[in-house]
Order: structure tokens, then C-alpha cells, then sequence
């Protein structure tokens, strides 16, 4: 269970990598809806249920192992209602993010991701700050679980290699996953799999032309991207960027991660069309932060209008990052752009 989703709620629900068949997922979200409205009235968050859904979908499909993403923190997350020892726990690099409710220090959100542990767990941390990973195993092993530290090696060391940092941790995950099922042979290295959909994705316009489509939304996420384009073969490109409403403070360190990538920037703000959707950052609130501080953008007054002004420059690819909402809607543009043109 992945989330948020980007193009269809399916995709939080894959098995074996694969999204349900349409027919399938309505059956069992039928199915579902008529089980909670036998229960009655209940106060519960979008996420809660998508969560709850996940795991019904999962025993009725006889999931031996489900990969269960957790959604805010840990600790008094929906997901944390796992409570089984053999669940296994995977925390990857720690960032300044929803420090609102986590904590405005890495260490403070370190404790509240390490609070995914129950007893008799095995949680995988991989290798970063002496800080992080000393308040992981002292919050970890107080709860009765095991931490093991995934080092760092080779290419994942380079900066923005995140996928191949997390693919580390995936695999020895699913390691001990398949060791728990007896089928420890089966553990055999695999390629980097391709990243899920928003996360630098490439969404083709035309031939040779697109847009690179990245949902990194905080400051740290956007400062690893810049990484990767720099050791990319994108140049002359044009960034289209919309942010999720939050701090001035947030909107600035965001501003200077994605300035340094030195490419000419528009900002917009990406269409609420879902109830659970946050709002986005007022575009002519992002542009006065950024003049307060010496970066230069322009202010487009629709995410497609920016779309295409990225995709006017030098270079035919353009770049669109900031949020995950954005991400989607870049892409659902890109394919009906795609589909005029053929």
C-alpha cells in the first residue's frame, strides 16, 4: 500500500506490482463500503479508510507479504494498528517535513518514525546522521524491537541517488521478509526498479519533447533533485513549480533548494479537485517571498499555461516539481497533449 496516489487510487493497492483490474477493485470496494455502513457512524480520516481498505483487499487476494507505507510519522499512524511481531520496519533518510505534527528537528521526527516499532520487530534504518540513527535505536529498542543500520555503498552515495539509497533498504527488507517465509533462497539481488509514478517521471509531449515530472515537495527532496539533474544530460531547461500551502519560512528554504538548479522558474498552483486535496500556495505569495530574496520567477495563472511555457524553452524537455498534485496534473496534460498529436 502505497500513498498518496497520483493517477488512480488503484495505485495504492498493487499486487506484485501490478494495479487490480478495474471490475476487481470496485468488487472489493463494494464490498468494503457495506461492511463500515453495517457498523455504523464513525469519524474517520480519508486515509484511515484507504488504509483499512488496503488491508481488506490484501487478505481477500491471500497477500503473503504486504508492503505497507506509512503514512505521517509512525507512532499514531493508521498503520501502526500492525502490531504483529514478525512485521518488519524500514526507515529511510529522515527530512524536515510536516514538522507541524512530527517535530521541527530530524531527531524529533526520527522518534516519532522509530515509534512504528513493536515488540519483537526488526526494523532496517538506512545508514545517515550519527543523531538520527542513535534516536531511531534508543526510541526502537525501548519498544522491544531489533534496529539494524543498512549501510551506504557505491553510487548510492552520490547526492540525489535517493532511489538507490531506498532500494538498499527495500532489499534487505524483503530479505527477511522471505526468510520469515521460509524461502530465503528466493533472495537474489534485483535491478533498481522504475520509479512510481510522479517521481522523476518522464511524460512525453512528443518525440524527443516532455516533461520530467519530479513530486519532490520539500526542501531536502528538491535539493536532491537539483543533484540529479546536475549529473543528468537536462540543460536550458525551464522549471514550472507549485507548492502546497505552508510557511513562509517553508515556501523560502523550497524557493532557494529549487533556485540553485539555475534554471529560469514560472510558478502556479495546481487545481483542488478532490476533497482531501491540501490547497495550494498562492502563486503571488510564492513570487513575493521570492523577490524578498533575490529569485527570479513569473507567475502563470493556470499549472497548463506553465506546462507549456516550460516546454518553450531552449531545450524541448522542461522540468515540473514542488508537489505531488502538480506532478499529476502535469502528466494527465501531457497525455492528452500526447493524444491530440497523434
Amino acid at each position: 500500500m502505497v500513498s498518496p496516489h497520483v493517477l488512480t487510487i488503484r495505485e495504492r493497492f498493487q499486487i506484485n506490482g501490478e494495479l487490480l483490474e478495474v471490475a476487481s477493485f470496485e468488487t472489493h470496494l463494494e464490498n468494503f463500503l457495506s461492511r463500515l455502513d453495517s457498523i455504523g457512524d464513525m469519524r474517520v480520516s480519508y486515509f484511515e479508510v484507504t488504509t483499512a481498505l488496503a488491508f481488506w483487499i490484501f487478505e481477500r487476494e491471500q497477500v503473503e507479504c504486504a508492503v505497507v507505507e506509512v503514512g505521517l510519522g509512525g507512532l499514531i499512524d493508521p498503520t501502526n494498528t500492525i502490531t504483529r511481531p514478525d512485521k518488519i520496519g524500514l526507515i529511510s533518510a529522515i527530512s524536515l517535513d510536516h514538522t507541524e505534527i512530527l517535530g521541527d528537528t530530524v531527531e524529533e521526527i526520527a522518534s516519532e518514525k522509530a515509534g512504528i516499532a513493536q515488540p519483537a520487530n526488526c526494523v532496517y534504518v538506512i545508514e545517515q546522521s550519527s543523531s538520527v540513527l542513535s534516536t531511531i535505536e534508543s526510541v526502537a529498542v525501548a519498544r522491544g524491537a531489533e534496529v539494524r543500520i543498512v549501510p551506504v555503498q557505491g553510487e548510492a552515495r552520490l547526492p540525489g541517488n535517493y532511489d538507490r539509497r531506498n532500494h538498499l533498504l527495500a532489499a534487505a527488507g524483503a530479505a527477511h521478509a522471505l526468510e520469515q517465509l521460509g524461502r530465503a533462497s528466493d533472495a537474489t539481488p534485483g535491478p533498481v526498479l522504475p520509479a512510481p509514478v510522479g517521481r522523476f517521471d518522464f511524460a512525453e509531449v512528443a518525440p524527443g519533447s516532455g516533461l520530467l515530472v519530479d513530486g519532490a515537495h520539500n526542501q531536502d527532496e528538491l535539493r536532491a533533485l537539483g543533484a540529479r539533474i546536475a549529473s543528468s544530460q537536462l540543460e536550458d531547461f525551464r522549471i514550472a513549480l507549485a507548492f502546497t500551502d505552508t510557511t513562509d519560512e517553508k515556501l523560502a528554504g523550497m524557493l532557494d533548494a529549487i533556485s540553485s538548479m539555475g534554471a529560469p522558474m514560472a510558478v502556479t498552483a495546481y487545481r483542488s479537485r478532490l476533497g482531501g486535496m491540501k490547497r495550494a500556495a498562492d502563486p503571488l505569495r510564492v513570487g513575493a517571498i521570492a523577490a524578498d530574496r533575490g529569485i527570479r520567477l513569473h507567475i502563470e495563472p493556470s499549472a497548463p499555461l506553465a506546462f507549456q511555457w516550460a516546454l518553450e524553452g531552449p531545450s524541448p524537455k522542461g522540468l515540473v516539481a514542488g508537489s505531488l498534485y502538480l506532478a499529476a496534473e502535469a502528466i494527465v496534460w501531457a497525455d492528452e497533449r500526447t493524444r491530440r498529436n497523434a
